[in-house]
């Protein structure tokens, strides 16, 4: 996996100055108002296919197609990952006016497979420590993780329209326990179709998948239910580019509004009060490009345990 580049091109939402207002009816009317105009303000439209396309490139070990049994029971049954009691997902971030998608949802998918294989608690993995330091963290060489609490993201510390960035304060000492013990590689299921990166991340836990950040818009959104849902008529509407990296966190079927992916996003919470922290948006219809182009995820041990090998279906 690209464990030492952070994607730096991905879209943006610009906030605009000044603190967000607080929760409540003052906050939604600033939503409806501010979100769509900002939502359009990006540094330019980037293309992250060829970054993802490079991440598949790199991974250790290929896909390897899960059988129909397995399909069926995992489309059936679907999953939420931040259901999940052991904290496999963690508290959405906010990666500010900096094109760190990439870093976020990347490291959000270590978290959950360090709580999945590992049998230590949850932690919140440092984002800063991969942009300042670019290391090979992912999979342990380089020494693994420190916490965010350790090494806090520092969204003011960058200037957009310079490269300049802090110094690497990596602290060897403070490194998560048994990180990187047992990581043999990285395996993606990108490129493998809408039902099989499903049944993938039903087996696995949440895996960074690429979008086109407008389907994010508030006005695309159904807000008639506990959390956003973006339809399959409103994903006719989103045109463009992979231009964005979010955590594809769980997948199901609503019985009314169809099939969809449940994402996490990395813009906070502000954008649309506390709604704005994990988005559904429909499955099967490739809404903003959602459902083709995915990240890897640390493989612990042999890859064996990431697929199923047989149609025996084992419950």
């Amino acid at each position: 996996m690209l464990s030492g580049q952070v994607i730096s091109t991905c879209y943006l939402l610009i906030l605009g100055v000044g603190a967000a207002p607080a929760d409540g009816a003052e906050a939604d009317r600033w939503s409806l108002e501010e979100e769509e105009q900002e939502q359009e303000q990006e540094y330019g439209e980037p293309n992250m296919e060829h970054e993802f396309d490079m991440e598949l490139k790199e991974a250790s070990f290929p896909f390897q197609k899960f059988p129909a049994s397995y399909l069926k029971k995992a489309l059936a049954e679907g999953v939420d990952w931040t259901l999940d009691k052991r904290g496999v997902v963690t508290s959405p971030k906010n990666q500010g006016h900096h094109g760190y998608c990439g870093t976020f949802s990347r490291v959000a998918a270590a978290e959950g497979q360090y709580v999945l294989h590992t049998g230590q608690p949850a932690r919140n993995f440092s984002v800063e420590q991969q942009v300042e330091c670019n290391g090979s963290y992912y999979d342990g060489k380089d020494g693994g993780f420190m916490t965010w609490e350790d090494y806090p993201y520092i969204k003011g510390a960058y200037k957009p329209d310079k490269k300049v960035k802090p110094p690497c304060k990596f602290d060897k000492s403070k490194v998560v326990k048994n990180y990187g013990k047992g990581i043999t590689g990285s395996t993606s299921p990108s490129k493998q179709g809408e039902d099989q990166a499903a049944a993938f991340l039903f087996h696995n836990g949440p895996v960074p998948c690429a979008i086109n950040a407008k389907a994010l818009s508030h006005k695309y959104r159904d807000h008639d239910m506990p959390e956003p849902f973006v339809n399959a008529t409103a994903c006719k509407k989103v045109k463009g580019s992979i231009n964005h990296s979010v955590l594809c966190v769980g997948f199901g079927t609503d019985p009314v509004k169809g099939p969809y992916w449940k994402i996490k996003n990395s813009w906070g919470t502000h954008t649309s009060g506390k709604k704005s922290q994990f988005i559904k948006l429909a499955r099967g219809v490739r809404c903003g490009k959602l459902g083709g182009t995915f990240g890897s995820i640390q493989v612990y041990g042999p890859v064996a345990g990431y697929y199923e090998a047989s149609e025996d279906v084992i419950v």
